[in-house]
């Protein structure tokens, strides 16, 4: 049994909405399959998937930007999940190996993601940490601002 990491595909769409629930993120197959659509189309836009057996386990969704206040790329984990069945199997490994390998290619030289902080607990901290990221919450802070919604 192998671990195959691809592209995610519209017949994900189930699969990847199930795995977002998971991460506390409750959507639609079809919502995915529009996401999954709008990811296809631009290429510095990217999902993944982590398929055993045929089945999608895992899935993690990337995208670059150009930084306006210095020369270089930044790349952003956009979410990552592995099915609670199948966590500490290595998909989650090789999803972010997958990632960073897109990074590279597309002249990135820094990747951020957050991590909600109820995750410490499950241990999310520690596996990024394992990974070589860094936590920078003495650095920077995370803010975000919800706006009303378009009439």
């Amino acid at each position: 049994m192998s671990i195959i990491i691809r592209e995610a595909c519209l017949s994900d769409s189930a699969a990847i909405a199930d795995l977002m629930g998971q991460l506390g993120y409750p959507t639609t197959a079809e919502i995915m399959s529009d996401r999954i659509k709008l990811y296809q189309q631009d290429r510095l836009h990217k999902a993944l998937v982590a398929e055993l057996e045929g089945v999608v386990i895992g899935c993690v969704a990337l995208a670059i930007s150009e930084r306006f206040h210095r020369v270089g790329r930044t790349m952003r984990i956009m979410g990552l999940i592995v099915d609670a069945e199948h966590r500490r199997q290595g998909a989650g490994k090789l999803l972010m190996e997958s990632a960073e390998k897109f990074a590279q290619e597309n002249n990135c030289d820094v990747i951020e993601l957050t991590s909600g902080m109820h995750r410490d607990a499950l241990g999310s901290h520690d596996f990024y940490k394992r990974l070589g990221y860094t936590e920078l919450n003495d650095i920077k802070k995370y803010m975000a601002k919800k706006l009303p919604a378009n009439k």
